[in-house]
Parts: C-alpha cells; sequence; structure tokens
C-alpha cells in the first residue's frame, strides 16, 4: 500500500506543476490579447509550479518545463499579433529572456527544495528516532510498572504470610513449651502440624542410643480403619534420612514444589514415602525426623510457606523435646533408687497418693506389698557390701520382670522393697506375694562365682478393707510383713490375720551345698518338720 501511495505522488506531482505552468501561460496569454496591461504579473506565480516539478524530478524536468513554457508562450503572442514579423522578432527575445529567467528560478527553487528535503528527511529520521526511543522507553515504563505491582503483590502475599506465621509460632510455642510431659509435647506438636500445614497424617521418629536406626515414636491420622502404611524402623543409612538429616531444612516432594534434583534423585531410594520431611536437630546433631505423609482435602500446599513453618516448628519442637528429655532425666534422678534403678520411696508414696485418691472417686481397689530379704545382713556379714548390692540389683530385676506394666515396685530402703498393685484385692494381692515369694526362692544368685539362695518375707495390705489413707495402709503392710517375720520368714501374711494363719517357713540364706543360716536365728522357735511347713506356708496358686 505504502508503494502505491509513493507511485502516485510521483506521477501527480509533475502533472499538476506542468499543468499549472500551462494555465498560467494561457492565462496571462488570453488577458495580453484582451489588452490588459498588468498580464505580465502572472508571471510572478510561475515558481509556485516549478517548485512542485523540481521536488518531484530535479532540475531536468524544470527545464523541459521551461522550454515548454516558452514555446506556449511564442505560440499564445502569435496568435495575438497577427503574424507580423516584427512583432514575433520582439516576442522570441522575450521568451528567450524568459527563458533564462525562469531555468534560474527553477535551480534556485530546485537547490532550496533540495536542501529543504534533506532538513525534512533529516527531522524525519530524528522525529522517527525519538518515536522509536519514547516506545521503548514507554515499553520499558510498563514493563517496570508491571513488575512493580507484581512485587508489591508479591509483598503483600508475603506479609501477610509471615503474619500469619508469626501468629502461628506463637501459639505454638505457647502449646509446646508449656509442657515438660514428652507425649504431652508430641500430641500438642501433632495438633499444631495439622492446623498450620493441614497435615492429614504423619509421624515422629527418633534415633537409637547407637545412631543406627530411627525408629517410630508417634504417629497422627492413623486409626484402626487406617493402619501406619510405613515402616516403623528406618536405618540412619536411608537415602532420603540421610539427605535430610545433612540438609538441616525442610523438604517438599508434593506436586507443584518446584523441583530439587538431589531431593528427587534420592527419594525413589528410600523406604518412606512422604510429602514432607525436616530432621529434629539438637545442636546440629539430628535425633530424629518428622515426617508429614498426607494433606487434608483443603489444603494448599505453599512451598515456601510450608517449608519455612515446618523448619521453624521442628526447631521449636526439637528444643522443647530437650527440656522435656532433660527434665524427665532429672527427674527419673529424683525418683530413682542409685543402686537398684527402682522407684525410690518418695515416688512410691506420691504413686499410692493418687492410686487412693483415685480408689475414693472411682470405688477402685489397690494393695501395697511390702517385702524384705530374709537374713540379709548375713549376705553382708559373709561376702561383702559388694556382694549384698549385687543381691539387691539382681532381686530388684526379678521382681521387675514378674509385676504387670501398671504395677509400681520401688526401693522402700536397705533390704526392703515395696510393690504397689492397682486393682487388685487382697486375696489376689497375697497370690502376687507367693509368685514373688517362689520366684525368689527358687533363683540362685551369683555373687563373684558363689550361688547364693534367698528368701523373702511379704506383708499385704488392701485398699479399701485394711485401711482407707496411705499412712494407715503402710503400716497395715508392715505389721503384716512383721508377722511374716514373726511366723518363720519366707511367708506371705495379709494383714489382720493372725500368726498361726500366716504363710510361713524358716528363712535361709545359703550356699549350694550348705546353709549358712542367720547364728542369731533361735532354731528351737521356728518349725522344723515337714508337716509344720505344710501347715503354716499356704502353697503359692500355679
Amino acid at each position: 500500500m505504502l508503494g502505491q501511495n509513493s507511485i502516485l505522488k510521483k506521477l501527480i506531482n509533475p502533472f499538476t506543476g506542468s499543468i499549472g505552468l500551462l494555465g498560467i501561460i494561457v492565462v496571462r496569454a488570453a488577458l495580453s490579447a484582451a489588452g490588459i496591461e498588468y498580464a505580465n504579473v502572472l508571471y510572478a506565480l510561475i515558481p509556485g509550479p516549478i517548485a512542485i516539478l523540481a521536488h518531484s524530478g530535479g532540475m531536468l524536468l524544470v527545464v523541459a518545463a521551461s522550454v515548454a513554457t516558452v514555446l506556449a508562450d511564442i505560440f499564445a503572442a502569435s496568435l495575438g499579433a497577427g503574424g507580423e514579423a516584427a512583432a514575433g522578432a520582439h516576442v522570441t527575445i522575450g521568451a528567450l529572456e524568459k527563458f533564462v529567467m525562469m531555468c534560474t528560478c527553477g535551480a534556485v527553487v530546485y537547490y532550496m527544495s533540495s536542501r529543504l528535503s534533506q532538513a525534512v528527511r533529516k527531522a524525519s529520521r530524528q522525529a522517527k528516532d525519538y518515536r522509536k526511543e519514547l516506545y521503548l522507553q514507554e515499553k520499558k515504563s510498563a514493563s517496570a510498572l508491571s513488575n512493580a505491582r507484581s512485587r508489591e503483590r508479591q509483598v503483600k502475599h508475603d506479609v501477610t504470610m509471615y503474619s500469619s506465621l508469626v501468629l502461628l509460632l506463637e501459639e505454638a510455642a505457647e502449646k509446646i513449651y508449656s509442657s515438660l510431659d514428652p507425649e504431652d509435647l508430641i500430641h500438642r506438636f501433632f495438633v499444631v502440624l495439622r492446623k498450620g500445614l493441614r497435615a492429614e497424617t504423619g509421624a515422629v521418629y527418633f534415633i537409637d542410643e547407637q545412631g543406627k536406626n530411627y525408629t517410630l515414636h508417634a504417629s497422627f491420622g492413623y486409626g484402626p480403619e487406617r493402619p501406619y502404611d510405613q515402616p516403623e524402623v528406618v536405618p540412619a543409612s536411608d537415602p532420603l534420612v540421610q539427605y535430610v538429616a545433612a540438609a538441616k531444612r525442610a523438604i517438599a516432594l508434593y506436586d507443584g514444589a518446584p523441583p530439587d534434583p538431589q531431593v528427587r534423585s534420592v527419594a525413589p531410594k528410600s523406604i518412606l514415602s512422604v510429602k514432607m520431611s525436616v530432621a529434629l536437630l539438637v545442636q546440629s546433631t539430628p535425633t530424629g525426623i518428622v515426617t508429614i505423609n498426607s494433606f487434608s482435602n483443603d489444603a494448599q500446599p505453599d512451598f515456601t510457606r510450608d517449608t519455612a513453618l515446618l523448619s521453624m516448628l521442628c526447631n521449636i519442637a526439637s528444643i522443647a523435646f530437650t527440656n522435656a528429655r532433660l527434665f524427665m532425666r532429672i527427674q527419673d534422678m529424683a525418683d530413682r533408687d542409685p543402686l537398684t534403678k527402682l522407684f525410690n520411696r518418695r515416688y512410691f508414696y506420691e504413686a499410692l497418693s493418687r492410686e487412693v485418691s483415685k480408689g475414693h472417686l472411682q470405688k477402685t481397689t489397690a494393695c501395697v506389698l511390702l517385702c524384705d530379704i530374709d537374713h540379709f545382713k548375713t549376705v553382708n556379714d559373709t561376702h561383702g557390701h559388694q556382694a549384698g548390692d549385687t543381691v539387691l540389683i539382681d532381686f530388684a530385676r526379678t521382681c521387675s520382670s514378674i509385676i504387670r506394666d501398671c504395677d509400681v515396685l520401688a526401693r522402700y530402703g536397705g533390704e526392703e522393697f515395696v510393690f504397689l498393685l492397682p486393682g487388685l484385692s487382697a486375696e489376689a494381692g497375697r497370690q502376687a506375694g507367693q509368685r514373688i515369694r517362689r520366684a525368689i526362692a527358687e533363683k540362685e544368685f551369683n555373687v563373684e562365682g558363689i550361688k547364693l539362695h534367698i528368701t523373702t518375707s511379704c506383708g499385704v495390705a488392701a485398699f479399701p478393707e485394711h485401711a482407707s489413707d496411705v499412712a494407715a495402709l503402710i503400716k497395715a503392710a508392715d505389721l503384716a510383713l512383721y508377722d511374716a517375720k514373726a511366723a518363720g520368714r519366707n511367708a506371705v501374711v495379709v494383714a489382720g490375720g493372725p500368726a498361726s494363719e500366716s504363710l510361713s517357713c524358716e528363712g535361709t540364706v545359703s550356699e549350694t551345698g550348705r546353709d549358712a543360716e542367720d547364728p542369731s536365728t533361735d532354731q528351737a522357735d521356728a518349725p522344723t518338720s515337714e508337716a509344720a511347713c505344710a501347715r503354716l506356708i499356704e502353697q503359692p496358686d500355679d
């Protein structure tokens, strides 16, 4: 289209200039023939058509137009003079002058139009360059404005996100740090994970003391209808676990997370199948891992927010776990007997107080067994106190293997041990005491290569049958133990029963092949016959 317009301009401009010149000549001739004196004034209009011709075709068209104009002027003058020679000669001279004048004017106009055309073209190029530069600047400005708006939206999103994170972390820290019970702490941690990440299922693993395996400690989102579908033991050499522990940051494997070549390369080699994971670190040392195994249906994963939140929550949890473990270790040291590792007397009284309070509220029962190693002084005097310590440790270990998980075994003092048996009646407590007495009597205690046989005496008191408070219950058991001792040791006596009904036989501390009885024991006062033992000792229930 632009080419056609250029061609039309090249054709129209010479035609317009030529018609303009011829029109001026014809009109001037007609006016001269009519006797108008100022007809030659029309020559002043000639530079206009000549300028058009000069702009269109240069000097060649100017000369051609000048020649044509002179010829047309001669022809018109001849017609007006009637063919007189003198007049023709005069016209010819006038025509030549006109030709020279027109060529001169044409040259001047051509030069001026050329310079003007160059100036116009230069200005046009400059204007075009300016428009181009202006366009580029406008485009850059639009791009910068778009980037600024995008950045503004991102900043607003980040501010909103991190504000919510701060509030959530404050709430999480308040919940998690307010508990020193490890199990309650883990429960609170799971609640925060579910709320903050919209996690549906997940778990926490802790590393063993050897640092070889991570063992499942707790999980959430699972139950009878949805069994746990991940391994319960994960080797520390697992590729994904190794990467998580070394990265010291949360990783994401769900759809939409930015691709991480290293994570994607180790994930298929792992026995775990998770959406997110992070290590629990204590002084840069991994102590466990947290896994998010699935998200709820209404979750909207956001990689930046999710990884930041999970990392910060686990940092809080790591500190809380460390504090809880330290507290539990200190509490355990305060609650445990350093020699036997059993609970101590103070802890037993606290546990018994709780059980008695529970019994009053829920109408439940409980039994207390107070046991004493018979003739323990003989062990210390004969074999030394280290041998006595060995006997105490083995006695505690044997008793611990017999009782239930809900029972409490404590070292009451010296060679005395006390049992709290929740939910048992006096008769059930007596049967439990018989199992303990029999297990001790049948056990060989190896002390520095010497095998010893010892016995124990037990006193049984039941709540609320024999007492309704802690002090009275302990006193009742202690009196029953005294009766068992008085009846000849190696016996189980229930509180309130007369000594004649107690279950006893002569207690001994003997080495293999020979007796090592307490010389202070009056053998004449103890029953010695089979019939007497059968009468005084109630056989333990099998």
